[in-house]
């Protein structure tokens, strides 16, 4: 998506903190990565250096923590009220097929919070071929419903273990720096994915969470 092109071209200011901001385009690309119905969507990652003097807005890690396990249970709740064909869902310009956005929050969860590496390039994901089924900067919208993606219990194994390693690390490192950082930026992502959730429910007409 959008927000993890954002991020991959500008990475992380020291003493800034991340923005999303969105604004329509009228793009046939832009159209096709739309996480919204009806609206296009363009996120771009500002990195807003505050004043002299003022400490920069990151949440400690006890907030870090909370902000990231508030994510994923509104993620669990809509991933387990899926069933049969609606996993991948009817192929629309205006929606992801669920299983594969699913798998994507904990792609963009592990990439920024476990794998990336500054100056080195980036360690190995969890899984094989992550980056040929979840990134969503390389994977083209259309295809995303023809890939060969893990089952319903696979993913959502995968988000579980992500998520572990990610607050095993936040737990040994605290959340300053750039860690606290992409920590914040994968809570935002989560929760803007949240929204496509609903998104794609209510187009789809599938039932929300009991």
């Amino acid at each position: 998506d959008a927000m993890a092109e954002a991020a991959q071209q500008r990475g992380p200011a020291r003493g800034g903190v991340a923005v999303a901001v969105a604004r329509t385009r009228g793009s046939r690309r832009d159209n096709e990565d739309s996480h919204r119905a009806g609206l296009t969507l363009h996120f771009r990652t500002i990195f807003a250096r505050p004043p002299m003097g003022t400490p920069a807005a990151i949440p400690d890690a006890a907030a870090l923590r909370r902000m990231l396990l508030a994510a994923r249970e509104r993620t669990l709740e809509y991933a387990r009220a899926l069933t049969g064909g609606q996993l991948l869902g009817p192929q629309l310009g205006i929606v992801n097929p669920p299983l594969w956005e699913i798998g994507h929050v904990g792609w963009f969860q592990e990439h920024w919070c476990l794998r990336y590496r500054a100056r080195s390039g980036k360690a190995p994901s969890l899984i094989a071929n992550g980056d040929a089924l979840y990134d969503s900067a390389a994977v083209a919208h259309d295809v995303r419903w023809n890939l060969p993606l893990p089952g319903i219990e696979s993913t959502l194994d995968y988000l579980d273990r992500v998520l572990g390693e990610v607050l095993e690390r936040l737990d040994r490192e605290g959340g300053a720096g750039d860690l606290g950082y992409f920590l914040q930026l994968a809570a935002f992502h989560e929760e803007m994915h949240c929204e496509a959730f609903t998104t794609t429910r209510q187009t789809l007409g599938y039932r929300g969470p009991e």
